[in-house]
């Protein structure tokens, strides 16, 4: 369970600051319209973590 906090608490993370970056640089409508691109990114981010984590768990 460990590693699967870890996971969702790196996606949660990482579309925060996604979005806020793609704020910035992009603007807010171009964000709305990639938000579920931005989203899919994180929680691939999020898996990569947890399955990273889960592998040097003894």
């Amino acid at each position: 369970m460990r590693s699967a906090y870890r996971g969702l608490r790196a996606a949660t993370g990482v579309f925060v600051l996604a979005t806020v970056a793609a704020t910035l640089a992009f603007g807010v409508d171009w964000t709305l319209d990639h938000r579920f691109a931005i989203l899919g990114a994180s929680v691939g981010w999020g898996a990569s973590v947890a399955v990273r984590d889960r592998r040097n768990t003894p």
